[in-house]
């Protein structure tokens, strides 16, 4: 689990997910009550059912495509440091639009677009 300065900022700044979220048991949450996701947390807000989600039980494979089509060959996700930290830039991105531009999530950031 990634309990870095630069992943606590991510998530306290990623508001689109922190204003749904109900604290469950197991849950981790920094010192100013805020919630920080695991990573199979991230993956499975990243493969609820949606226009480009699966709706079977291949979830960690299409993970794992998502992984290799955007992360892998988008310079963009090099500035990031943990599996945690690339899965919340990538969950932003698609779900959100959104880009870290390590200080806060900025708009623009669009499905299959490189940066």
């Amino acid at each position: 689990m990634d309990l870095t300065h630069d992943y606590i900022k991510m998530c306290k700044k990623a508001d689109e997910i922190q204003k749904n979220h109900i604290f469950q048991d197991g849950d981790y949450e920094s010192d100013s009550s805020f919630w920080l996701p695991t990573q199979d947390q991230l993956q499975d807000l990243i493969l609820t059912p949606t226009p480009v989600g699966p709706k079977d039980n291949y979830k960690y494979f299409y993970f794992i495509e998502l992984l290799n089509k955007s992360v892998l060959y988008d310079s963009y996700y090099q500035q990031f440091y943990s599996m945690e930290q690339i899965t919340l830039a990538l969950l932003m991105k698609l779900k959100f639009h959104k880009l870290w531009d390590n200080n806060e999530w900025i708009n623009g950031g669009y499905p299959n677009e490189r940066t």
